[in-house]
């Protein structure tokens, strides 16, 4: 799940025996907004937790072609982040989730053990290796843009992000 600026709810909807995979918008009151309809095979769906910006864009991870599709607020293609390989800001990994986004218009993507920041247009920042801290498997973002993750060891680690 996700949350924007208005309290909508963005969640990856799947269902296995009738293959209809959606990326689903829920208003505060419950009521769905949007249903962006993806492919009706999950390797080539949207596979894990969103991103949402500022302008209403959703990161979806598409781990199985090793990208991040950004989709505009109606749910079309508007870019992809990432691509397959062992460098900054590639993919060795289908295992792509989370992706979320901070105020400060970074994006950011575990994979693996890393995690790998962009900007909102694609640009890459770094990537950062978790294992030191226990294996980073869910990020969130604070109010303040501080990133914490939740480890395989149960802890909550905060990273400061510096980008120059």
């Amino acid at each position: 799940l996700a949350v924007d600026q208005l309290d909508d709810v963005y969640a990856v909807s799947g269902c296995s025996d009738s293959h209809t995979n959606a990326l689903v918008k829920i208003g505060p009151s419950g009521r769905v907004l949007a249903r962006f309809p993806e492919l009706p095979n999950y390797e080539l769906s949207t596979d894990g937790k969103l991103g949402i910006d500022g302008a209403g864009k959703i990161y979806a991870p598409h781990g199985y072609e090793f990208e991040i599709r950004v989709l505009t607020p109606k749910g079309e293609v508007f870019t992809r982040l990432g691509r397959r390989g062992s460098g900054p800001c590639e993919f060795e990994s289908p295992g792509l989730d989370p992706v979320v986004v901070d105020g400060a218009s970074r994006v950011f993507a575990r994979e693996s053990t890393r995690v790998h920041v962009f900007t909102l247009d694609g640009r890459c920042l770094g990537t950062f290796d978790t294992r030191g801290d226990g294996h980073a498997f869910d990020l969130a973002v604070a109010p303040d843009d501080s990133l914490y993750a939740l480890t395989a060891k149960q802890e909550v680690v905060m990273y400061s992000i510096h980008v120059t």
